[in-house]
């Protein structure tokens, strides 16, 4: 898994709010549509943040195969003071898909924290021609998924796969996701 140091967080063990809240470690990365060079960015202001995964992409054209998938993970260490929580409130998937018929594509991007039961994916399947942009949200009034309360630390995952399966060799499928982007609040638990 690739490592990266936010620039972010050398800047004297991050604070949100003027509290510390929350404390982010070093985030890895990987898999096999993890694209090369390209970290994900986090971004905060205030007790809210953003986290951006960049492009993962699938083109049936290079190869012989029936199944062709890609994915990208992404692990962020997080310490929640006690009596606080991140909160994830929404996720959206946005790309571009191109496919003929008899082609089944799925994307779908999970969030969660290591110990607490994930988020339901956001996710859209593709089973017909199509071609264009796509732009698939998750979003919840309340969140789709917390740390725990405890103090405790913890992991933030998010996993994001495209897959798609053929009818036979030789049929055209690409498909990109532009990016993933995962926004989240701190606030007091309740």
């Amino acid at each position: 898994m690739k490592h990266v140091l936010l620039t972010v967080l050398a800047l004297a063990s991050f604070h949100m709010a003027q509290a510390q809240e929350v404390q982010f470690g070093e985030m890895g990365f990987g898999g096999t549509g993890c694209p090369a060079g390209k970290a994900p960015v986090l971004k905060i202001v205030g007790r809210s943040g953003r986290l951006t995964i960049p492009a993962l992409a699938i083109d049936s054209r290079s190869q012989d195969a029936l199944f062709v998938r890609q994915n990208c993970s992404v692990r962020l260490p997080v310490t929640v003071e006690a009596g606080y929580q991140i909160k994830v409130r929404s996720s959206e998937v946005s790309g571009s898909i191109a496919q003929e018929s008899g082609i089944s594509t799925t994307i779908e991007s999970k969030a969660g924290f290591v110990g607490v039961q994930a988020a339901q994916p956001t996710a859209g399947a593709y089973n017909a021609k199509v071609k264009g942009k796509f732009k698939i949200k998750a979003t919840s009034a309340n969140t789709l998924v917390a740390s725990n309360c405890e103090g405790k630390d913890s992991i933030l995952t998010i996993d994001s796969n495209l897959l798609a399966r053929l009818s036979r060799s030789g049929q055209s499928v690409q498909a990109s996701v532009k990016e993933v982007k995962l926004d989240f609040i701190v606030s007091a638990c309740k």
